[in-house]
């Protein structure tokens, strides 16, 4: 599974990984993207920013908020509608 995040959010992203994992030591990796499409990247930086307030504006926890976003874009992307 591939999960995207930035530099920013992801030791929080991690912690949620290694609490709620069944596995006791499930590979977790941070690979840096170093360059990318304006669009993507603006993507990228607009969804991990309004995932945090959302999550700040309803009380939500953020590790929680970050798993929901990590289940949401993957179901997205294996429906293909990413």
């Amino acid at each position: 599974m591939l999960l995207k995040t930035t530099e920013r959010r992801y030791a929080d992203l991690e912690a949620h990984l290694l609490e709620n994992h069944p596995w006791g030591n499930p590979e977790v990796s941070a690979v840096p993207i170093t360059t990318g499409s304006a669009g993507y990247l603006d993507w990228l930086d607009r969804t991990t920013k309004s995932l945090a307030a959302g999550a700040l504006k309803h009380g939500c926890d953020l590790r929680s908020a970050v798993a929901g976003q990590a289940t949401k874009d993957a179901s997205q992307s294996l429906a293909g509608t990413d």
